[in-house]
């Protein structure tokens, strides 16, 4: 719930850059004579009423909400976007009232934590300001209603203020200047709104304005401003979004903060802020394979990432909160590594130069293969395991990896079977022509598995598309490959998630791409397919439906999982800050193949990457459990002096 008070800030900010242009002319004297007094509001609410039957201002201790914050600031000096996070941390007294205490992260995105004071009874809520010693401009508006129960449309308070210590000394004279004020709160209405974490029917609209003068006292001249703060709010939830304007002159600044997430009644929903899952991976370089993708599983619980070394894997296990645990031993050395879980333990699985691996880690972290399982060994004329996709079905898991064939110089696809007790069946084909497969990912469906992939006509062809083909629990092909998508300039880095139905299989795709040349701008796409390998969303040849189109940042790396109600299809975008890149992305995908998150819509998990590190955040992968999810994805740091790691973000029911 951002605070009134805090315009002043930008208001202050804002008057700092047109001093210059008003002093020669001025605008006027000084405040000028009081308006006829006709305020109220200016106050505590009525001690009786019906209370808040609706709870559209949540009080209760442990309420929170997670926002992602953008800002348009011609002046500069604040970040272009950021995280912040209010909670409300329990009560205090302010002014003799006992105040509910909304505590706020990261306000104005400066990283200095704030406190506001809100007191609500059966009549209404009402603001009573700040622990901002230096905000005189609120200690002098303070107390003002916010809301009355009934909530009904119209304005709760209104009333003027004069004189008032503005807080800072602008024109260099040693004495403060003083501001004139109007403050207006009104409940504007009743409305719907859609945001990436949901649609909610009704939420009520509520704006506080200000309007006044900065009057220096040096000149006397005054500077007019004009500032307002408009919420939608929504019942048993609270605060969804926020929009804010501030204009001094002809000077605006505006901000506009919108929800990812929020606990309510001690629910949580959505996107938690983002957390470090690991770190210390690797010296930083702009190669972002090294350390490359991290491995995730789940055990419905906790999680387990992985990340590739040369010297030794790092794994780690991981709660909703960010707790980590560490493994009781170092893994091996290896790269590229994935994960799954078979109902007891971890499987970590990894390359080394010659041969595929696998080491098990129990839930509590005990490394339970000191000695690693040796999955695969090249046979002669193969050279490479380029790529993997794994997952565990009733009583195997399924490892379908691409390795090259020196004598046809293609990638083939072949798999095994692994049980939960280490033991390995013969590899196996998985695709028999003479293409190449790369990049494949792995589903089960309760009978048989879904493995899809990227074929291309030969190994150093630029242009493939997306199959798939259905393997039993035994290892044996259900059919024979099916093209899921064949568009025109073709597809790749294909992923699939099952959700007790229907299979999705999400892909980067180019058939909206003018030019296939170039640096790819590819969009993500999406395609429903049954148990028996039929297509749900069209044919092979035009069908699949847009999840992220457009614009002019290159896709990479998608990531799906089915968080138990809908799907959650996650990428990132090869740039930096100073490139526009907003980081990894999010979006809603129920299971007929809507976007809950709204049309060509996304959420944002992690923000835009860290500038001072000159960050890249690439490769998120998605695990979910019955009750929750978890993305993870690689800080690429650039420095010599700084680490790589990998950051995360918790994710619950919507």
């Amino acid at each position: 719930m951002k605070r009134l008070s805090e315009l002043r800030h930008s208001i202050g900010f804002a008057i700092f850059f047109v001093l210059i242009s008003l002093l020669p002319g001025g605008c006027g004297g000084g405040g000028g004579s009081a308006p006829v007094d006709t305020s109220f509001g200016n106050s505590l609410p009525p001690a009786t009423g019906p209370g808040d039957v609706e709870n559209f201002f949540p009080v209760t201790s442990g309420t929170s909400w997670n926002y992602f914050a953008t800002v348009n600031n011609p002046l500069g000096g604040a970040p272009p976007s950021y995280m912040d996070s209010i909670t409300v941390t329990g009560t205090k007294v302010v002014g003799g009232q006992t105040a509910s205490v909304f505590l706020e992260s990261n306000p104005y995105g400066l990283g200095v934590p704030g406190e506001g004071y809100y007191f609500k009874n059966l009549g209404g809520v009402a603001f009573l300001g700040t622990n901002d010693v230096t905000d005189t401009i609120t200690a002098g508006i303070v107390p003002y209603i916010v809301g009355l129960f009934p909530v009904t449309t119209g304005v709760v308070a209104h009333f003027d203020k004069n004189g008032l210590n503005f807080g800072a000394d602008l024109d260099g004279d040693g004495i403060n200047e003083t501001t004139n004020v109007t403050v207006n709160s009104t409940v504007l209405g009743f409305e719907p709104l859609t945001a990436g974490i949901g649609s909610f029917p009704r939420t009520v609209k509520s704006r506080e304005s200000l309007t006044g003068t900065v009057v220096l006292s040096k000149s006397q001249i005054s500077i007019p401003f004009s500032s307002s703060t408009t919420r939608w709010s929504a019942p048993r939830i609270g605060v969804l979004k926020t929009t804010e304007s501030t204009t001094v002159q002809t000077v605006t600044t505006a901000e506009t903060m919108e929800a990812r997430g929020y606990t309510s009644n001690g629910v949580a929903h959505g996107f938690g802020l983002p957390f470090t899952v690991a770190s210390n991976l690797a010296t930083g370089d702009s190669n972002y394979y090294n350390p490359g993708p991290p491995a995730l599983a789940t055990d419905g619980q906790k999680y387990l990432t992985v990340s590739a070394n040369a010297t030794a894997m790092k794994g780690v296990i991981f709660d909703t909160q960010g707790t980590r645990t560490p493994l009781n031993a170092a893994l091996a050395s290896g790269s590229f590594p994935v994960a799954g879980f078979d109902g007891s333990n971890y499987w970590i699985i990894y390359d080394d130069a010659s041969s595929c691996l696998a080491q098990r880690v129990t839930p509590t972290g005990t490394v339970l293969d000191a000695s690693p399982i040796t999955l695969v060994t090249l046979s002669p004329g193969y050279t490479s395991i380029t790529s993997k996709g794994f997952g565990f079905g009733k009583t195997n898991g399924l490892l379908a990896y691409s390795v090259y064939n020196n004598a046809t110089s293609q990638h083939e696809l072949q798999g095994i079977l692994v049980k939960p007790d280490g033991t390995v069946s013969a590899p196996f084909s998985i695709a028999t022509d003479l293409s190449t497969h790369l990049n494949p990912s792995v589903a089960f469906d309760g009978t048989n598995f879904l493995v899809v992939w990227e074929q291309r006509p030969s190994s150093g062809a630029t242009v493939g598309n997306i199959y798939g083909v259905l393997i039993s629990d035994t290892g044996s092909l259900v059919d024979v490959p099916f093209p899921i998508s064949t568009a025109a300039n073709g597809q790749y880095s294909p992923r699939v998630a099952f959700d007790g139905t229907n299979y999705l299989v999400v892909w980067l795709d180019l058939r909206n791409q003018a030019v296939p040349t170039g640096v790819p701008y590819p969009d993500l796409y999406g395609m429903r397919v049954t148990t028996a390998g039929t297509l749900l969303d069209g044919n092979a040849g035009t069908g699949g439906f847009p999840i992220s189109s457009g614009g002019t940042q290159q896709r990479y790396s998608p990531s799906v999982a089915f968080t138990g109600a809908e799907y959650l299809a996650a990428w990132s975008y090869l740039g930096y800050t100073s490139t526009g890149s907003p980081g990894i992305q999010a979006a809603r995908v129920s299971t007929s193949g809507t976007l809950l998150s709204g049309a060509n819509m996304a959420i944002t998990v992690s923000g835009p990457p860290n500038e001072a590190t000159v960050s890249q955040y690439v490769y998120p992968v998605i695990a979910a459990g019955p009750q929750h999810a978890a993305i993870v994805w690689l800080d690429n740091t650039e420095p010599l002096v700084s680490q790589k790691s990998f950051l995360g973000a918790s994710v619950f029911p919507f």
